[in-house]
């Protein structure tokens, strides 16, 4: 599917190959990016690389170019028990022994913070992984 989205949108811009396209993609629309290794539109792909930074480069890339409003419809919310609304806007990503977690945490004065967790070659249960991070995020949203 990923790799269909990017033929798409390379054929949306006036392009017939997708090479081509990422090559313009990376030197106009992304080109803030510092680390950022971009081959195919596979999701499952090795061969792209991307830096947590470069990440939240582009969370903030999305939220100054559509808004709060879209990019939090577009990204998974999440509830915690002891809260009443949402704190965290986010995806994941996961392949062996590597779990990411890139987004928007609401914090407890209402202010939005983007952040990118990657958490790579652990021996840990991913379990123990995803309840590290929420316990992280929970005490930031509520210094802030």
């Amino acid at each position: 599917l990923a790799e269909q989205l990017l033929i798409l949108a390379a054929w949306k811009n006036g392009f017939n190959a997708i090479k081509p396209f990422i090559k313009n993609s990376k030197s106009t629309w992304l080109a803030s990016l510092t680390d950022m290794i971009w081959v195919d539109g596979s999701g499952l792909s090795r061969y792209n690389l991307i830096s947590p930074i470069d990440q939240v480069r582009i969370l903030k890339i999305m939220h100054d170019e559509y808004g709060w409003e879209r990019v939090s419809s577009l990204l998974p919310s999440r509830k915690h028990e002891s809260l009443q609304k949402p704190f965290l806007f986010a995806k994941t990503g996961t392949l062996s022994n590597n779990h990411n977690l890139s987004g928007f945490l609401i914090t407890k004065s209402g202010k939005q913070m983007v952040f990118s967790f990657m958490n790579n070659n652990y021996i840990r249960p991913t379990k123990e992984i995803k309840e590290a991070m929420e316990d992280f995020l929970l005490k930031i949203r509520a210094v802030y």
